[in-house]
């Protein structure tokens, strides 16, 4: 996630959210030290929140619908040599657009041409980039080339922090049905172990 998508965010969320990145020693630091001054023992449950590349969202807003507002705030990106690619990339079999002295290209790649009125078109559907594997030159190159931007960078949201509590942040996707399917399931277990002790 690049600086400008994050101030494009925070402009977005003025007013109902405020946002907070830095360095994870220094966000502790400062949890330590207020902790101090308010004597509020609750905040130090978000010291196992600082952790990786995160950041903090506060807001006095329910926290539902601002999570599915972070979260389909995505930018999309083109293939860059080097970087893990978080998803598989196929290129489908049509015109290029491109002319036949680059036939020598994809033929490095091992993917089917043929030339078809003055340009290269590609025969079959091919499998160019696979996912949780670094992005080779040729790969990046050859998505540039195809103007083809395969990559939806956003934030996600980790962990829910409401009065000296966290948990994950899974917890919002659960709805009331889920939770009286739960509480039934267990009744459902309690009046089974009743009956079997003829209770």
């Amino acid at each position: 996630v690049g600086s400008k998508q994050l101030a494009n965010m925070r402009k977005r969320f003025r007013g109902r959210a405020r946002f907070l990145f830095g360095k994870n020693t220094m966000i502790r630091k400062c949890i330590r030290e207020h902790v101090k001054e308010t004597k509020n023992r609750k905040l130090m449950a978000m010291l196992d929140l600082c952790k990786g590349n995160s950041g903090f969202i506060f807001t006095k807003e329910e926290v539902g619908p601002i999570r599915k507002d972070v979260i389909s705030d995505k930018v999309q990106q083109p293939a860059k040599a080097g970087i893990v690619a978080p998803a598989d990339v196929w290129v489908e079999p049509g015109p290029t657009g491109m002319e036949p002295t680059q036939t020598s290209f994809f033929q490095s790649m091992n993917i089917p041409t043929r030339i078809n009125r003055g340009q290269i078109d590609i025969t079959e559907r091919v499998h160019l980039i696979h996912k949780n594997q670094k992005v080779g030159l040729s790969e990046a190159q050859l998505c540039s080339k195809l103007g083809i931007k395969p990559f939806f960078y956003g934030c996600n949201v980790v962990s829910i922090y409401d009065n000296g509590d966290a948990y994950d942040a899974s917890v919002l996707d659960l709805t009331t049905d889920d939770i009286a399917n739960f509480f039934f399931s267990g009744l459902r277990n309690v009046a089974a172990l009743s009956f079997a002790l003829d209770f």
